[in-house]
């Protein structure tokens, strides 16, 4: 049984869903949230430091460019992600929901890869 703050994210029209009941990420989504985890509190001070971060993590998985990554930054659902302004740059932080992903207590497909194992066997697959 999940918490009712999870509950109700989950219900949030921005989350698309597999029939099955896993929530649907793209590549980027995931690379985007497991960025966020490296910095400290999970707080990113701007969006530029966040993509930059994530760019890492996405050429582990066979390309990607910054700026496909900032588009999709700036789509990536608020129930996954809290964003702030903090002076002229937009900090963001994990939400809720995008920790729940990250450790597996949601489950989540990614799309393209299948089922999300954690980013060491999605990585470790692409290798393959």
């Amino acid at each position: 049984m999940l918490p009712q703050s999870l509950e109700d994210a989950l219900q949030d029209p921005s989350i698309r869903r597999r029939r099955s009941g896993e929530v649907l990420l793209t590549l980027n989504a995931l690379v985007l949230l497991q960025a966020l985890r490296d910095f400290p509190d999970a707080w990113a001070p701007s969006s530029r430091m966040w993509v930059e971060r994530a760019l890492l993590y996405r050429r582990r998985m066979g390309g990607g460019t910054d700026s496909t990554l900032l588009n999709s930054a700036r789509r990536i659902s608020p129930v996954l992600v809290t964003r702030k302004k903090m002076g002229p740059y937009q900090a963001a932080a994990l939400a809720p929901l995008g920790v729940a992903l990250l450790d597996r207590v949601v489950p989540a497909w990614i799309v393209g890869h299948g089922p999300y194992a954690g980013f060491r066997a999605l990585a470790a697959k692409r290798r393959d």
